[in-house]
């Protein structure tokens, strides 16, 4: 069996009674004195249209994002789907956090990439914290760290993800030397009470 890495090979890759090789491949001639030929990709590269290609750069990808949530109790929470660029040589752990004064911890805190399951997207949502503080719109982050014996997955940086979040809650209506503040809701879409000062009618500055 002869066995020749096509990885160096120049121009189209052809040797004399050779058909052209595809870049970055193992040519294997399986018998001797020009008998039928194979060849497959080498490690690190895939088959694609006739050649071989370079798997992407290990990272963690962000899929099918919908970044935006607001502090209203039972509102429809931020989610996002990661997933990895290339195949493990051994599992990624994707740790999870979020920046708890202003997002809740996301839906899972943790979730495992096998080599044998790299490529499946993990769905994760994360609600809004709730609060009566008036910021307007304002952002809170997800970050996301990995783990593996697999180095170049292990070696990458981590991740934060930024999610836009709607007030939820109106400044205080405030009450003047003509009327008075009797209730409020100040809660988005809310309604507040208000009435004028003795001498006074609605429409008074």
């Amino acid at each position: 069996q002869d066995i020749r890495r096509g990885a160096s090979l120049s121009g189209d890759g052809r040797r004399e009674g050779e058909s052209m090789l595809p870049s970055f491949a193992e040519w294997i001639q399986e018998t001797p004195g020009g008998g039928r030929c194979a060849w497959q990709c080498s490690a690190g590269f895939y088959e694609e249209g006739g050649g071989c290609r370079a798997w992407p750069t290990p990272a963690i990808l962000v899929v099918d994002p919908m970044l935006r949530t607001d502090e209203t109790a039972g509102s429809d929470p931020a989610r996002f789907s990661v997933r990895l660029s290339a195949p493990p040589t051994e599992a990624v752990v994707l740790s999870l956090a979020s920046n708890h004064l202003q997002l809740e911890a996301p839906s899972v805190s943790e979730v495992t990439f096998p080599p044998a399951d790299w490529a499946t997207p993990r769905k994760v949502t994360v609600a809004a914290v709730t609060d009566e503080i008036t910021e307007g719109t304002h952002a809170g982050a997800v970050t996301l760290s990995t783990a593996s014996e697999d180095q170049a997955y292990a070696a990458l940086s981590p991740l934060s993800i930024d999610i836009a979040i709607a007030e939820s809650f109106c400044p205080p209506f405030p009450a003047t030397p003509t009327r008075r503040v009797v209730s409020c809701n100040r809660t988005l879409g809310g309604s507040c009470v208000v009435q004028c000062i003795s001498g006074f009618t609605p429409g008074a500055a």
